[in-house]
Parts: structure tokens; C-alpha cells; sequence
């Protein structure tokens, strides 16, 4: 990821990458690279769970710090250790670590004592503080009601919100898991913090209608027990392991096999991306060769997907509440019918087929127009 991530930086002059424990090891020399390129690297401390394993990475360079665990660790030393790691790869942006919500009332105490601390420790950098939360019964509206009150007394300049992925599922096809996101989101925005959501995928373009400031994307989705066993192999994590081939209008995933099915089924047509969309990372695949003969690879996949998403995201803020929302309509209304013809040859997405989630961005969108379109309208153009 670190390569694939330096080369698109280096074609969008810029980009922002999230790094972990596990991937300091060349951490300054990567980060060195991005800045040549004009852009920037954040670090995620990844302190969801305690997990001594997490931390082996980082003590080679920090051999003082055995910090592991938010409640049971000094939290001077905790943000002091972070500190450390953002002045190693020169990062802008001081990323507050927290543990998964689990107890509400043990975490609002940690979170607020973090951050009346942190301004010692962030060396003028922009501070955001880390919401993590699990897939659970327990985060319903009354929980989002509490998260957003202490949000409103943290004296941080934004947020990073990290959501557990219920059943490891790529797509999350749970209403309420997405209306909680968007009502977390849109909150946030309203008392003017910025908000950026790690472990990202193309279904949370969607929260642009909340404003959001940023998703970020990568090779895998979050799942919280995965991250409280950080140092397990990387096979453990839900890994975007297949090659595949981002198709922007229906916003599904195709596989090799099912490009060369759509090439049978005189298909590709449909599958082509819009001018302003093309790369080099997928030209070869509308070259007229069946799409299993061509060089098209896992990489290219990686990189042709974040290049789409980029693009996407670029645009999916409007000018106003309104036209965000009918944006968000049209453009899953469109999709589906794209989604609709293809099935009718055969050729689906399977697990990142995007039909089954469609109708739940557009129920989840019309839900937050009703409920939040008022304040959300007269707050747009200030937050």
C-alpha cells in the first residue's frame, strides 16, 4: 500500500495517508516520499484493545515507550509516546487515540481527560480525536445522542470515526448502522469540527450529504476484533484480496471472469468509465482482448479503484443540502437500472454487487433529508 499510495500521490500532486504501528518500520522514509510529492501522512495509534503485539513495530525506535492500553497506561505517556511517532514521520495532524466504545461513561472520562491533555503533546498540529465504535445493539440513537455530547466538549479541531463493519460484511446493508453514521456525522459538522471516516469504502460517499470532510480508502475495512489482535498475519483482516474492476456508475466490483462474460455478452460498453474517469491503470481492458489475457492486476485493481473513488469524492458535495441530496437519488437511481442490465446478461458483482445497497443509501438519505434537511440547509455553506 505505501508504494501504491506514493505513486498516486505523486499523479494527484498530493494525497493523505493513514499509517498504523504495523507499518512504521520504513514509516520516515515513506513519509519523506509523500512530502516530495506534496502529501501528507497521518498516524491511526490504533489503541482500540489492549494488544502488546501492536506495539513491537514501534518500540525498535522507541524502545522507552510500552504503552498499550488507554485506561490502564498514563495517558501523559500515552500522548507523549504518540507525539513521538507524529514528529518521526513529520505529520500534521495529531490523531487522539481512544478504545472502542463499550462503556460509555469509562470512555467519555478518558476521551475528555485526553483532550484537555493534548495540546501539550500535539506541537501546534490540527487534533483529531478518535471515535471507535462496534458493531452493536448498543450504539442506537440514545448512544449517538451521548457520543455527540461529548464531541461538543472536546476541545479538538475534528474527529476520526472508525465503525465497525458488522459480520465482516464489505457492503453494510443495515439501515440503522448507516443512519447512525450519517446522524454522528452530520452532528459533528454542525458545531463546526472536521470529521474524517477511516476504513472507508465507495457506500460512504453517501456522507457527503452530512458534509463530511473525508473517507479514507484502502485495502481493508474495519473490523474491531480483527484491530484488537493487531500482529496477526494480514490474511486475518477483510482484505480487498482479488483482483477486480471498480465500475464508477454502479458503484459494484467486477471480477476478471465476469468482464470476460460481459465481453462475450458484447457487454463492455456498459462497463466503460466516462471520459473524465480514465486511467492508465484500466485502459487495457477496453482494448478489445478478453480481459484475462491482458496484464490487468491486482495493483492496477488498487490503484484504478482509489483513482475512481478520488474522483468521486471530489464531486459528491453540491453547493447545497437540497442538491446533494437529489444528487445522491439520481445517482442511485441511475445505478441501479446500469445494475439492473447487466444482471439480465449474467454479470454481477457477487459480494460487492452494489444493487442490494442502493435502495438502503436511499432510504438512510431520505430519512436524514426529513430529519436533518432543515438545519442542515441553513448551516451548509458555514460548516
Amino acid at each position: 500500500m505505501q508504494t501504491i499510495t506514493a505513486e498516486l500521490s505523486e499523479r494527484w500532486n498530493g494525497a493523505t495517508a493513514i499509517l498504523s504501528p504495523m507499518s512504521l518500520v520504513d514509516a520516515k522514509q515513506f513519509s519523506d516520499e509523500m512530502r516530495k510529492y506534496g502529501g501528507q501522512v497521518m498516524f491511526d495509534p490504533h489503541m482500540y484493545s489492549s494488544n502488546q503485539a501492536c506495539f513491537k513495530a514501534t518500540r525498535s525506535f522507541l524502545p522507552e515507550y510500552d504503552v498499550i492500553d488507554m485506561e490502564k497506561d498514563n495517558i501523559d505517556c500515552v500522548l507523549d509516546y504518540v507525539s513521538k511517532v507524529n514528529d518521526l514521520i513529520g505529520s500534521d495532524t495529531f490523531i487522539i487515540p481512544s478504545q472502542m466504545l463499550t462503556d460509555y461513561d469509562k470512555w467519555h472520562t478518558l476521551q475528555a481527560q485526553a483532550s484537555s491533555l493534548v495540546k501539550k503533546y500535539a506541537n501546534k498540529r490540527k487534533t483529531l480525536q478518535t471515535i471507535a465504535l462496534p458493531f452493536s445493539p448498543t450504539i442506537d440513537e440514545w448512544m449517538i445522542e451521548n457520543v455527540l455530547d461529548s464531541v461538543y466538549q472536546w476541545d479538538s479541531d475534528g474527529v476520526y470515526i472508525v465503525f465497525e463493519h458488522p459480520h465482516q460484511d464489505y457492503f453494510v446493508d443495515d439501515f440503522v448502522w448507516l443512519r447512525n453514521l450519517m446522524t454522528l456525522v452530520g452532528g459533528i459538522k454542525r458545531d463546526n469540527k472536521e470529521v474524517v471516516v477511516g476504513y472507508a469504502n465507495q457506500q460512504l460517499l453517501c456522507l457527503s450529504l452530512a458534509k463530511c470532510d473525508a473517507i479514507a480508502l484502502g485495502d481493508s475495512s474495519f473490523d474491531g476484533c480483527k484491530l484488537h489482535a493487531l500482529g496477526t498475519p494480514e490474511s486475518d483482516y477483510i482484505r480487498r484480496t482479488t483482483t477486480r474492476y471498480y465500475h464508477p456508475k454502479t458503484y459494484s466490483e467486477y471480477t476478471i471472469a465476469f468482464l470476460d462474460l460481459a465481453c462475450k455478452a458484447d457487454a463492455t460498453e456498459v462497463l466503460k468509465l466516462s471520459p473524465y474517469m480514465k486511467n492508465p491503470f484500466s485502459d487495457v481492458l477496453f482494448k478489445g482482448a478478453r480481459p484475462s489475457s491482458t496484464t490487468y492486476g491486482y495493483d492496477d485493481s488498487l490503484k484504478h479503484y482509489l483513482n475512481c473513488l478520488k474522483i468521486q469524492c471530489e464531486v459528491a458535495t453540491k453547493s447545497t443540502f437540497e442538491q446533494t441530496f437529489n444528487n445522491i437519488m439520481y445517482l442511485m437511481d441511475a445505478a441501479i437500472i446500469r445494475m439492473e442490465r447487466l444482471r439480465e446478461k449474467g454479470i454481477k458483482g457477487q459480494e460487492r454487487d452494489f444493487i442490494k445497497i442502493a435502495d438502503v443509501i436511499e432510504w438512510v438519505a431520505t430519512q436524514f433529508y426529513q430529519e436533518s434537511g432543515y438545519v442542515m440547509s441553513r448551516a451548509w455553506d458555514s460548516i
